[in-house]
C-alpha cells in the first residue's frame, strides 16, 4: 500500500500538482489535510489524535489504498508535534513521527526554480487574498478552497511594489526549502524532485515520472486530465520582477541565483 507526502513551499506549483495526482484516481487525494489539525491545537487526548491520524489517511486516500497529503515546510513541524499525545512518538523529531504516522511515506518535492517569481507570486497572493483562479467557464473548483468563480485579469491592478516585502518572501522560501533539503539528507530520504517550471512545460512527462516513482501502474487515459484554473501571473507579476531586479542592483543587494 503506497503512502505519500507531497513537500513544498507555498506557490511553488504544488496545487497543480495534486490536482493532476488527484485526477488520475490512482494516487490519493493529496490535500493539505494538516491545517485541519492546527484548528484542534489545544487536545491532547491519545485517542483523539489516533482518530484524527485514521481519518486523515481516509480523506487521502483512494479507493485502492493510496494515501496523499500535502505539506509545506513552515507548518510541517507543528503538526507532527500535535501527535506527542500519542506515546510511541516519544523520542522522535517531526519527519520521525510523519514517517511512523504514514507508514514510511514516499516523498514528492515540489520546488521552483525562479524563486524571485515565487516570491512575488505570495506577496501579491497575501495582498489579494486570492490564490487561485476559476478559468473562464469552469466556476469555482472545490479542490482549491478560495478561488474567483468570475475570471478578473486586472484582479491585482492595485497591488502597490514593495520591495521589503518581496525580499522577506524569499527568505522565507529559502529557509523552507532549506528546511526539506536538510530533513530529507538528515533522515537519508531521496525523494523524486518536481520543479514547477518542467512541470508546467511537459505536465503528462512529469506526471508519468512521479507514478512511475510511486511504484503506480496507470496507461495513457490516467494522463488525460482538465485544468479548470486560471495563470494568475500577469504584467503586474512582470512589472514587479523587472522593479525588483533594478532594485536589488542599485542597492548592491545578492539576486537569487535563477531569475531567468
Amino acid at each position: 500500500m503506497t503512502h505519500y507526502l507531497v513537500c513544498a513551499t507555498q506557490r511553488s506549483g504544488s496545487t497543480l500538482l495534486c490536482k493532476l495526482l488527484a485526477q488520475t484516481e490512482i494516487a490519493g487525494t493529496p490535500k493539505e489535510l494538516l491545517l485541519l489539525w492546527l484548528r484542534e491545537r489545544d487536545r491532547t487526548g491519545e485517542a483523539f489524535w489516533l482518530e484524527v491520524l485514521q481519518k486523515t489517511v481516509d480523506l487521502g486516500s483512494t479507493p485502492n489504498g493510496v494515501f496523499a497529503c500535502k505539506v509545506m515546510a513552515n507548518y510541517f513541524p507543528q503538526a507532527m508535534e500535535l501527535l506527542r499525545a500519542v506515546p510511541r512518538t516519544a523520542g522522535l523529531d517531526a519527519f520521525e513521527i510523519a514517517q511512523l504516522a504514514f507508514s514510511r511515506p514516499k516523498i514528492l518535492h515540489v520546488r521552483r526554480r525562479n524563486i524571485l517569481r515565487q516570491a512575488i507570486s505570495i506577496y501579491i497572493a497575501d495582498h489579494c487574498g486570492i490564490y487561485h483562479m476559476a478559468d473562464h467557464e469552469g466556476g469555482a473548483d472545490p479542490f482549491l478552497g478560495r478561488a474567483l468563480e468570475n475570471y478578473d485579469p486586472d484582479y491585482n491592478r492595485d497591488v502597490p511594489f514593495d520591495y521589503a516585502r518581496i525580499q522577506s518572501q524569499l527568505r522565507s522560501i529559502a529557509d523552507g526549502n532549506r528546511y526539506w533539503h536538510e530533513t530529507f539528507a538528515s533522515h537519508d530520504v531521496e525523494p523524486l524532485e518536481i520543479v514547477y517550471e518542467d512541470l508546467v512545460a511537459d505536465r503528462e512527462s512529469t506526471l508519468a515520472e512521479a507514478l512511475k516513482f510511486l511504484g503506480l501502474e496507470f496507461d495513457a487515459d490516467s494522463l488525460k486530465f482538465e485544468v479548470r484554473t486560471s495563470k494568475l501571473a500577469n504584467e503586474v507579476n512582470e512589472r514587479f520582477y523587472e522593479a525588483y531586479l533594478a532594485e536589488a542592483t542599485s542597492r548592491g543587494d545578492t539576486l537569487p541565483a535563477d531569475v531567468s
